[in-house]
Order: structure tokens, then sequence, then C-alpha cells
């Protein structure tokens, strides 16, 4: 009977593997929990509150369970450094062509969508009548972040760690399906769309050699969702000063 044994090229997989399904499952824990959000608005009211479940218990967190702790553990645990995971300067000529190109294309994609109720209908999260530059900045931050940490985590840790003894097409696959996974909860049509976004990505950081092409698209798609349906949302407007709700 054939036997299985422990070899040093299994600990990096595993570790991104075991850090990707524990971080999500965490994450969503927190962002899905009724009392989490309940705690939001009985202590601070339904904006305020709901404001800061946004900010808090969804990007915030989200950037220190999917980003910061894989970085630690990369760089404490197993002892390598950010550059083996797509993370380390851009050196590719193509890097900056890739992320200028299906940058437009999706900007001309989320532009075309945000106009549809059911875009700004959810985009943004945070769902105040009146903004002000401020919360705009502190949403972009945020969002800006979380999209770092998520790239870093999906198109860094997870895939460099799994090519090596996957090989090219299954470490994408294996991403993609985790990746898709991640987006249940957003409903049928995100998860199905992540699904060619997301071989899309794992494509361009092979190709470049980093994870920067990537996360740049991809913060243009979340930042111009937020934006735009902001924009195009008859509900909501941008005001100078600080509005009350």
């Amino acid at each position: 009977m054939a036997t299985l044994h422990w070899s040093p090229e299994y600990r990096a997989p595993l570790a991104a593997l075991v850090t990707t399904t524990l971080g999500f499952l965490t994450y969503l824990s927190i962002l899905l929990a009724p009392r989490v959000e309940e705690y939001f608005l009985a202590h601070y009211g339904s904006k305020r509150g709901q404001t800061l479940h946004v900010l808090l218990a969804n990007k915030w967190s989200g950037t220190a369970l999917l980003g910061l702790f894989p970085l630690l553990l990369i760089r404490f645990v197993l002892g390598q450094p950010l550059s083996d995971y797509g993370a380390g300067p851009v050196q590719h000529p193509n890097t900056w062509r890739w992320m200028l190109l299906v940058s437009t294309l999706v900007l001309a994609m989320v532009w075309s969508h945000s106009r549809k109720p059911q875009h700004y209908s959810m985009y943004p999260l945070i769902r105040r009548t009146t903004w002000s530059r401020g919360l705009l900045l502190q949403s972009l931050m945020a969002s800006s972040a979380f999209i770092i940490a998520y790239e870093f985590l999906f198109r860094g840790f997870l895939l460099f760690a799994c090519l090596p003894l996957t090989g090219p097409w299954v470490a994408i696959a294996l991403n993609v399906l985790i990746y898709a996974l991640a987006h249940v909860h957003k409903g049928i049509g995100e998860t199905l769309g992540s699904v060619p976004f997301g071989v899309l990505l794992c494509w361009v950081t092979l190709s470049t050699g980093t994870i920067w092409a990537a996360t740049g698209i991809h913060l243009v798609m979340t930042l111009s969702a937020d934006l735009f349906g902001l924009y195009f949302n008859p509900n909501m407007a941008l005001h100078a000063k600080n509005p009350s709700s």
C-alpha cells in the first residue's frame, strides 16, 4: 500500500490553503453575524452604525484577516520574503500595460452597469443618502486597503504557494474555485462573475510575475463601482460639509 510522506514543499501550499480558508470563514462569521451588525446599530444609531459596520466589520477586519495575518505568517513563520509571493518590485515591462488596458475595459463595463438600479441599490455598501468628502475618503481608503489585502492573499500567497507543487493550471483552478466560493454570500450573479474575473487576474499575475497589475485592476473595479454607484443613485448625494444623514 502506498503511503504519503511529508515533504517540506507541502509547507507553503498547506499554509496558504489553511490561511485562506480559515481567514475567510472568520471574516464571514464577523461580517454576516447578525449580532455584530445589531451591536453597531444599537450603540451608534441606524445611520452611523451601518457606516461603522461596513468600515470596521467589513473592510478593516477583512484587511487584517486576509492581508496582515498572511503577511506575518510568511515573514515570521515561513521565514520567506514577500517577493516570493508576488509582492516584490515590478520588473516585467508589460505590467503597467496590462493594468492600463484591462482597467480601461473594466472601467467602461462598470460605468455601463452602474446606471442600473440593481447596481446602485447595492453599491456603495455604505447607504448614506448624503455623503461628506471625509466619509467618501474613509470609504475609498478602507476599500483600497481591503482589495490590496485580498489580492495579496489570493493572487499572491495562495497562487504562488501552490504553483511549484501543482503547476499553473491547477493553481489557477484552485484559486478561482476558492475565490468564487468567497463570493457566494453576495449572490449568484457576483459568484458567476468572479470566475472569469478570477481567471483573468491569475493569468495577468503569472504573466507579469507580481500581484500589482491584478491589484490595480481590482482597485479600479471596486472603487469605480462605489463612485459610480454614488453618482448614479438618485437618492444619494455628495456634499462639502459633514451631513447629518
